[in-house]
């Protein structure tokens, strides 16, 4: 289980993913490793996953809404580069994250009316309005697991801690 974390204030006045993305904390893993038995991997279409901020439900879903199931994307991926044992492939995150985006037919109006600056002014504005963007000493709690509760992936809790 990892938590592919954000830094939108970066992410979003950059116009950039990599920065706002790659700080030494933003990607927590575990708590452990599951190897899967071989009889297993089918299971892999069927695991629930849940993410809660300070004990509230932000992120609910089920492996088998993955619009490409893991052994297409590690296909896909495997074609481009090398995957080693150990390696990490994450293949996204359940609705719920705090960025919300309107969809690209919008901002090509938006654009065209209001100019770039003031698109991505009052875009920011509206963003740092939200009231789901995780604060200093909110705690994460995120689980995996099969419904029967065969397969479990364990409990990740983190506490946001704001740096400088």
């Amino acid at each position: 289980m990892t938590n592919d974390v954000s830094a939108r204030d970066l992410q979003i006045p950059q116009q950039q993913w990599f920065k706002g993305k790659s700080f030494r904390t933003f990607c927590p893993t575990g708590p452990f490793i599951y190897l899967f038995e071989p009889g297993e991997f089918d299971r892999l279409r069927d695991i629930d996953i849940r993410l809660e901020v300070n004990g509230r439900v932000r992120q609910e879903a089920n492996t088998c809404q993955l619009i490409f199931q893991p052994w297409e994307t590690v296909n896909e991926l495997s074609s481009i580069m090398d995957l080693h044992p150990g390696d990490l492939v994450m293949t996204g995150t359940p609705g719920g994250v705090a960025l919300n985006v309107p969809p690209a037919s919008v901002q090509r109006i938006m654009r065209f009316v209001l100019g770039e600056r003031l698109l991505m002014k009052m875009f920011l504005k509206k963003q740092r309005a939200q009231p789901h963007y995780l604060q200093d000493g909110d705690v994460i709690t995120s689980t995996m697991r099969s419904p029967d509760g065969s397969i479990d992936l364990g409990m990740m809790r983190q506490s946001v801690v704001v740096g400088d």
